[in-house]
Formats: C-alpha cells, sequence, structure tokens
C-alpha cells in the first residue's frame, strides 16, 4: 500500500470516529477527477522534499510541477467558487 492511500485511510478513519468534526466526505482515491469533483475547499499540501545536493531551483521546479498539475484538475473538476489553501 502505499504511502498517500494509507495517509488517506488514516485520514477516513479519524473522520469516522469524530475526531474531525468539520469534514463532511472524505473519499481516498487516486483518480484525479473523482478526488477534485465539486470540491469547495481544496488544501493542497503535497509536495517533493528537497533531496540531498538537489539546489532550491531544482526542488522549486519539481514542486511548480506537481502544483500545476494540482491546479490543472481543480480548474478541471472543482466548483468555480472553490477555495484553496496551499502548503509546500
Amino acid at each position: 500500500m502505499g504511502l498517500t492511500r494509507k495517509v488517506l485511510e488514516e485520514f477516513c478513519f479519524a473522520r469516522a470516529v469524530g475526531t474531525l468534526l468539520t469534514v463532511t466526505e472524505v473519499i481516498p482515491t487516486s483518480d484525479v477527477a473523482e478526488a477534485f469533483k465539486d470540491l469547495d475547499v481544496a488544501i493542497l499540501v503535497g509536495a517533493m522534499p528537497r533531496r540531498e545536493g538537489m539546489e532550491r531551483k531544482d526542488l522549486l521546479k519539481a514542486n511548480v510541477r506537481i502544483f500545476k498539475q494540482q491546479g490543472e484538475a481543480l480548474s478541471q473538476h472543482a466548483k468555480k467558487t472553490c477555495k484553496v489553501a496551499l502548503s509546500y
């Protein structure tokens, strides 16, 4: 099981036992269309960590690619009123 899937399942469990009271639904998926469909809020925290010997410009280039893909998915699938928080 990939790390992302494990994290999503743990998040779903926390929601199920009532520790995340403001979240109404979580759908663990790796399908972009399903993940971003009709979102009201998106919290984007996925970024590539800096590796040994990597220059900052290399890290930024890799993270731009990640967030560009997510931005395109938001544009195609989320509500036009979707609010986005970004952490990298």
